[in-house]
């Protein structure tokens, strides 16, 4: 159980104006998973999220992810899993001592 609100592979995803709020994975991921994907997030909000690995987003195999003028507050276990992908942050906050725990499996 990936992915609990998006799983998405060789995809091409651009997110803008949104919320993901208490959503839940079992295995990763708890609002979004990617797999060898592009994902842009925009004046959004990610709060509240679950999974064993990546409460916010988890990610694998060559995924590029960009979050920019968003908000990210979760409040268990690290934000993200990264596996093989790259991150950029640009003027957006985290309220969560936990968000520099990035995992490498």
């Amino acid at each position: 159980d990936k992915g609990g609100c998006i799983r998405a592979l060789n995809s091409f995803l651009k997110i803008n104006c949104s919320q993901f709020i208490m959503n839940s994975a079992y295995s990763q991921g708890g609002a979004i998973t990617l797999k060898n994907s592009e994902l842009i997030i925009d004046q959004s909000l990610i709060e509240s999220n679950n999974a064993t690995f990546g409460t916010a987003i988890a990610s694998e195999f060559n995924s590029l992810i960009k979050i920019k003028n968003s908000l990210i507050y979760q409040s268990s276990n690290s934000s993200f899993y990264i596996d093989s992908s790259s991150f950029f942050f640009e003027h957006s906050k985290f309220l969560d001592d936990k968000v520099a725990n990035i995992e490498y499996p």
